[in-house]
């Protein structure tokens, strides 16, 4: 059984991985887009209302790309 969990932030990557989560998603909206549109309707449709599955910046999913090649690797 596969075990999906939504990241909002990096922080909670180790602790979901430690809890035994097999995957992830999440999603990234510019600073730009949400200073014009908002966060009502984001680009990638995870509404941020309830539950925070947003990314903050790009240099976050490269954090996040590290951490998944070295997990990979174990």
């Amino acid at each position: 059984m596969k075990i999906v969990a939504g990241l909002g932030s990096i922080d909670e990557y180790e602790t979901f991985v430690k809890a035994g989560a097999d995957e992830f998603f999440c999603g990234y909206v510019p600073f730009s887009w949400a200073e014009k549109y908002g966060v009502i309707h984001p680009l990638n449709r995870r509404e941020v209302l309830f539950y925070n599955v947003q990314i903050g910046s790009m240099s976050e999913l490269q954090i996040l790309k590290k951490w998944w090649t070295i997990m990979a690797s174990r």
